[in-house]
């Protein structure tokens, strides 16, 4: 049978035939290769199919290959490109092995239309634009919890000035993240890819001789094929909100400890009308536990004629916020009661 003119067609188009020993080493590729690529066949022959690829699309080639001969079949997918780092290119891979001819593979780049193209390109603008304007930082990393993409504040250049390690195909332990932190990563990239919504992590990191405070958003990602593909994180600076809650915990505790002192009962209930403090003198008083009197506990020492009036009277205040006085017979500590006003 005569190929001649299936091959003519093959290198007058964008059509890629190529055929590699099982190491990866380039044997032949047709000249379709040249309208995408740029480059001729000879160019390619004898050189590694890998050392065009960055770290991530050497791994997904690696287990695309693993599969085709694993399985004994055909395997075909959907694969981005960066070629010798010019734009991205988006291909369609068809790949096959046999133990006499390697692997053999045919390759297909997606084109779009113009209209496409150019929506494309204002989405990717707006997308720089709100990324650069952002003071949050982001980075995508793949299933493995490898970095894939980096954004920041006036781009890459401020983080990767500020750690080598925050560049594609490089670990999290890379950009300086302690062990604890990378382990608390990659459990929620698992638990993103099981149950496919976001999570949200706070952690700390060690520098600049202090220690600073992150909030991240971790949110799935999928390819065309509606396959997990990595997660996108978002993350927040919180070091000066942390630091103004601890100070405000630090007035807090000190008002507490004040108030703990006071020769007169005091108890404080939350927005939700549970009782969630109760100083000493009340519990001196009461004879019971901070645990016995939290949320609704403490009204079991209120004298029950008096109970339910008390409690009516307390809600229908507390919902209209309103000043009111109670006055009511509360359990000593010895069995008695005491008429008590709050």
């Amino acid at each position: 049978m005569n190929n001649q003119p299936i091959l003519s067609a093959i290198n007058n188009s964008q059509l890629i035939l190529l055929n590699c020993t099982s190491d990866g080493i380039i044997l032949s590729v047709y000249q379709g290769v040249a309208g995408v690529f740029q480059y001729s066949p000879d160019y390619f022959k004898g050189k590694s199919v890998f050392s065009f690829l960055n770290h991530r699309e050497a791994e997904e080639i690696r287990q695309a290959c693993k599969k085709v001969r694993k399985n004994n079949q055909p395997v075909a997918f959907l694969f981005s490109l960066n070629f010798l780092d010019r734009e991205k290119l988006e291909l369609s891979i068809s790949l096959e092995y046999s133990q006499e001819k390697g692997y053999s593979c045919v390759i297909m780049p997606l084109t779009e239309n113009r209209d496409s193209n150019e929506s494309n390109f204002r989405q990717m603008e707006v997308m720089r634009t709100t990324l650069e304007t952002m003071d949050d930082f982001v980075f995508v990393l793949d299933k493995n919890g490898l970095f894939s993409e980096f954004y920041a504040n006036n781009n890459a250049r401020l983080f990767s000035g500020f750690s080598p390690g925050f560049r594609e195909g490089s670990k999290l332990e890379d950009a300086g993240f302690p062990p604890e932190v990378v382990d608390l990563f990659l459990q929620t990239i698992r638990k993103v890819e099981n149950q496919r919504h976001t999570e949200q992590i706070n952690y700390s990191l060690k520098a600049f001789g202090g220690q600073l405070h992150y909030q991240a958003r971790i949110s799935p990602r999928f390819n065309l094929k509606g396959q997990f593909d990595g997660v996108t994180v978002v993350v927040r600076d919180i070091s000066q909100l942390v630091k103004s809650e601890n100070k405000l915990k630090q007035s807090l505790d000190y008002y507490l400890k004040v108030l703990d002192d006071f020769p007169t009962l005091i108890w404080r209930a939350n927005t939700r009308k549970k009782f969630d403090y109760f100083n000493k003198t009340w519990l001196t008083f009461t004879g019971k536990s901070l645990e016995d009197e939290m949320g609704e506990g403490w009204q079991k020492s209120i004298h029950p004629d008096d109970r339910e009036h008390v409690i009516q009277q307390f809600e229908r205040n507390f919902a209209q916020k309103e000043y009111f006085i109670l006055e009511y017979r509360l359990r000593h500590q010895n069995g008695s009661y005491r008429w008590i006003k709050n």
